[in-house]
């Protein structure tokens, strides 16, 4: 599957999934804001950068890219600026779990590990993924 249909599809997952929690969902028409969709939690509206996570590289934890990669001559790549969005999202195909991360809790920093092993320790400040997962209370 090509990264477009990829991100294309891990998009349609997290609207199914807010609407499972009933929240209504809109979708900006093109790919020009630096959020992917809005969601409507209570008549506030929330602007959400979907990602697609996957394994880091000591296969306990997931891996959350927060840039983005545009294609010209050369590759770029780029942070969402964090006054523009109020949410990432992230799917795992690895899990089949949606994540949830408030833009105040990444640090601006290029990515987060969110920690699928609650045995794994490594003396630092540890993102458990089961503490980040959709759902209602996280977004209140």
């Amino acid at each position: 599957m090509k990264n477009k249909d990829k991100g294309e599809l891990v998009e349609q997952i997290v609207i199914t999934e807010f609407m499972k929690l009933g929240i209504p969902v809109s979708k900006p028409i093109g790919d020009n804001q630096p959020y992917d969709i809005i969601i409507d939690l209570n008549g506030k509206l929330l602007k959400i950068q979907v990602r697609t996570c996957w394994r880091g590289e000591n296969m306990n934890s997931l891996k959350i890219p927060f840039m983005n990669s545009r294609m010209n001559a050369k590759i770029a790549y780029k942070t969402t600026s964090k006054d523009k969005i109020d949410y990432y999202v992230a799917y795992s195909f690895d899990t089949g779990k949606c994540y949830l991360i408030n833009v105040t809790e990444t640090d601006n920093t290029n990515c987060i590990y969110l920690q699928l092993n609650e045995k794994c320790k490594n003396g630092g400040k540890l993102n458990y993924a089961k503490n980040f997962e959709l759902n209602i209370n996280r977004l209140k």
